[in-house]
């Protein structure tokens, strides 16, 4: 199979850490008709002053998994309405965070994550956020470098049928919270430093393949 780079570019516009397992410790590969499935879910919002609206969300992506049967489940930013933050609800983000991956646990799927701009908004810092999610037994998210700005910059590899030969990458990259530009109001763009770390870090797999 010829050696492709698949460039997965989420630009969202958008804690109490606890030691915890490492995340998901499998691989994604494609099957033998080289297909793999990507399920995007994106701004559940969870923590909205409507109580209705959690519990519808929970069990529609539920139900996505189950129509979609996808390999992995990107989530996309904004999993969590951290302006609403209830600082005398104790641990109310990480009962959030509980909340927006119970139907990956359920299902024993797969997913990664990368922040939005709300995520960050409550009493959880992004590397906390980020850290947090890695506890999952179904995350594959990662932790970006401290040199980068973000916390949500990583690549994920793609192997091949053999589970043996990398084919493709997922490159994920965190797109900040609010103003691009200082002077005028809207959302974040990637930076400088992001662009370094992906021109590096993609020599660096090139030179390994």
């Amino acid at each position: 199979m010829e050696c492709q780079r698949f460039v997965l570019l989420c630009f969202t516009l958008f804690t109490l850490f606890h030691p915890g397992q490492a995340g998901y410790e499998g691989t994604l590969r494609f099957d033998s008709n080289g297909q793999l499935k990507v399920l995007q879910v994106t701004d559940t919002h969870y923590g909205e002053p409507y109580p209705s609206q959690d519990k519808r969300s929970t069990p529609m992506v539920e139900n996505l998994i189950d129509w979609e049967k996808p390999d992995i489940v990107a989530c996309t930013g904004d999993m969590i309405t951290g302006y609403n933050y209830e600082p005398k609800v104790p641990q109310w983000f990480e009962k959030q965070w509980i909340k927006w991956t119970e139907p990956f646990n359920k299902k024993k799927q797969p997913y990664f994550y990368l922040l939005g701009n709300h995520d960050p908004q409550a009493n959880y810092t992004p590397e906390e956020i980020m850290k947090l999610d890695m506890t999952n037994d179904f995350s594959m998210s990662q932790l970006g470098p401290s040199d980068v700005f973000g916390a949500s910059n990583y690549v994920l590899p793609v192997y091949d049928p053999t589970g043996k030969e990398v084919v493709y990458y997922f490159w994920v990259f965190d797109s900040g919270y609010q103003k691009c530009i200082e002077s005028i109001d809207g959302y974040d763009c990637i930076k400088e430093s992001q662009i370094q770390w992906y021109r590096k870090k993609s020599q660096e797999l090139l030179q390994e393949d």
